[in-house]
Parts: structure tokens; sequence; C-alpha cells
């Protein structure tokens, strides 16, 4: 078990590396620069930059030089212009942001306002974000997704199918802003839909959530109803009846924790994809984690901070997909990695 473990680790590096090297292509693919060169958009920020303080800023990030030794730079490292060796990714170095400066990607991302806690930066707002909406998605989806499976065929299965359907089909954001305007037209004096202060009231938090868990729950709800159907028409569920034992305890002794096996390998990666896909409910709401982050950061072209937000995104979707292959063992005995 330990060598599977230790051999699965050993493989986020080519994959984490390959993630790395294709978000670095096609970031630079991108037309544009961190300076802005379009007179167009010049524009629209008020301000423009010169041709020389444009190539002293190339200079000074490294952005002058061949776009395999940028790649070189990013992930080894290399020596700035005092000649002192800076090492990169393989040191844990994100390197400095381009739109915010004097500031690192490290800090921008996990360092909290002065006097505040870690859960306070970006990336601990995303993360309390990304677990809200999954509580969100599991505690109601699964038990709606038994309750459609065991009154198969009749009007609460039909009711449920449906709005699982919907939930899928329609995209998260729309449902925000259809929630939104119905909170501005009927609850604007009760319920604040972009507070002041995102730590001050945990109500707050509730809307975001809701809204980000759309499409995880109703995911949820059908892949436990179709799994439920699919285990309680096994032999061993029949045999279980047969034994005269109750219904209460066949559906959760012997069917919902067989039927829990493919969702639970959906909820690894759907974590990941909560976290990863929030921004645009962040930008929404006025949510101050790493999405927001994210988006702006490529609005700027902010090469450092892209790649750091890519790389933990990464990050996030191979250790969710571990912890899902070593949950396995815990739900079904049978179940060995070899």
């Amino acid at each position: 078990m330990i060598r599977a473990i230790i051999r699965r680790v050993l493989w986020t590096i080519p994959v984490l590396f390959t993630v790395v090297a294709m978000a670095f292509l096609l970031m630079h693919a991108a037309p544009g620069s961190p300076w802005e060169k379009d007179p167009s958009k010049l524009a629209l920020v008020h301000f423009s930059m010169d041709e020389a303080t444009m190539r002293a800023l190339d200079r000074r990030f490294g952005l002058d030089k061949p776009l395999w030794r940028q790649f070189m730079l990013y992930v080894v490292g290399d020596f700035d212009q005092q000649g002192e060796f800076i090492c990169g990714l393989a040191c844990g170095n994100l390197g400095p942001s381009l739109s915010l400066r004097g500031r690192s990607v490290q800090d921008i991302l996990f360092s909290a306002p002065e006097g505040k806690t870690f859960w306070e930066s970006a990336f601990g707002y995303s993360l309390r974000l990304g677990v809200l909406a999954l509580l969100f998605a599991v505690a109601i989806g699964i038990p709606v997704g038994v309750i459609a499976a065991v009154k198969q065929n009749t009007w609460i299965d039909y009711l449920v199918t449906l709005l699982a359907t919907l939930g899928i089909s329609i995209p998260n954001f729309v449902v925000g802003l259809v929630l939104i305007v119905l909170i501005v037209t009927f609850g604007a004096n009760t319920i604040t839909v972009v507070p002041r202060s995102w730590s001050s009231n945990p109500l707050t938090w509730i809307l975001p959530a809701a809204v980000l868990s759309t499409g995880t729950l109703s995911t949820t709800a059908r892949l436990t109803r179709t799994s439920m159907l699919e285990v309680m028409r096994q032999d061993y569920v029949r045999t279980a009846r047969a034994k005269g034992l109750k219904e209460r305890v066949v559906i959760n002794r012997h069917i919902l924790k067989n039927a829990l096996i493919p969702v639970i390998t959906m909820i690894g990666p759907a974590l990941a994809e909560l976290i990863a896909g929030s921004f645009i409910i962040e930008m929404m709401f006025g949510f101050p984690g790493m999405g927001r982050t994210y988006a702006n950061s490529i609005t700027n072209f902010d090469y450092p901070l892209i790649m750091g937000a890519t790389l933990l995104y990464a990050l996030l979707v191979v250790l969710f997909n571990l912890s899902v292959d070593l949950a396995y063992g815990l739900l079904d005995p049978r179940i060995r990695i070899k």
C-alpha cells in the first residue's frame, strides 16, 4: 500500500511538469503583454508606457529572452542582474507578480492581511468556499438520489430527475444571476448580495456556496440514483431481503455503501473543480478568493501569477484524485491497490 502511494506521488511530477509546460506555451501564444502595447487598450486604463520603459521591464523580468530560456528561468532559475542566482519553481519559488509590483505570487495567493489568519488569504477563501459548496452538494445530493432510487418511477423520482437535469444543464452563474435579481427585487432589505466583509457574518457564504454547488449537487443526485438502482438489482441485496432484514438496514448497510463508490470517484475531482471553477461566482459576488485573483491575472497578462494559480489548481486535482483512490479501500474491501 505504501509503495503504491509513493508510486502515485512520484507520477505527479511529470503530470505537473506537463501542465506547467502547456500553460507556459498557451500563455505566451496569446496576443498581448504585461505592459500592454495595444494603443486601443491603453486608452481603457488611462496610462501609456514608452518603448524604452517596456524594454527595461522586459530585461528586468527576463521577458526579452528566448522562450525556452524563459521556461528554464521559471522552472530552474537564473542569475539576476547583480549576478545572484535566483532559484525557480524547483525550489518552490513561483516568482514575482508583474501586475502587483513588489509582491510575490506566494504572497498574493497564501498571505492574509496583517492580523488575519491563513483562512482569510485568497487561497483560504476559495478553499473554504469550495468545501462549503461540496458539503452542500453531498448533504443534499446523496439523500435526494437515494430517495429517488427507492421511489423509482413515482412522481418523486420524476421530479428529482427533472430538477437534476436542469441543474446540470443551466450554468451556475445563470442561477446566480437569477437569484441576485430575485433577492434585489424581493429581499433587498433582509439579504446582502455583496457584503462589506466576508468574515463578519457566516450567513453571507450561503448564497455563493449554494450557487457554486448547483452543478455538483445535481450530478451527485443523478449519479447516486443510478448507482443505487444498479446495486439494488444485485443478488446479495435479494439475499439480504430474503433473510428478513428491515428495508432500512438493507439500504444503509448493503446498498448505499457499495453505491457510493462511483460518487466518491466524482467527489474528489469535484472539489478541485469547485475551487478552480469558482472565479465566475467570485467575480459575481465580489468574493475575495483566488478565482477572482486568477481572472484578474489573465486580464493583466501577469505570467507568474497565471502560472502559479494554474499549477496550484493542477496540484489540487492530483491530490484529490489520490485521496479518492485511497478511499476506495475503506468503502469496499474487495478493492486492492496492486
